[in-house]
């Protein structure tokens, strides 16, 4: 038998969705890109928001669970791979 080990970190999830800049609701909804089938959390402002899990092609979207507090916020996201290496 043969298998392959992968330790190449997955790239930084791309957040499409808000977009800089944007004017939201409460409770917005977080899409965006990474590597297909990664889990993904997307993080506001450094504390996890929601987790979900991106397609065959990459896309991912979520919503934050509870209403956000008024004002700006930063989103980051990470992506682990099937391997366990996260961006």
């Amino acid at each position: 038998a043969t298998w392959t080990v992968d330790a190449t970190p997955p790239a930084a999830p791309a957040i499409t969705s808000p977009a800089a800049n944007d004017t939201t609701s409460a409770t917005p909804r977080f899409a965006g890109t990474a590597e297909p089938n990664a889990t993904v959390v997307v993080n506001v402002d450094g504390q996890p928001a929601c987790t979900t899990r991106a397609d065959a092609t990459g896309a991912f979207s979520c919503s934050a669970p509870s209403a956000l507090p008024a004002g700006a916020h930063s989103v980051t996201a990470t992506a682990t791979d099937a391997a366990g290496n996260v961006s």
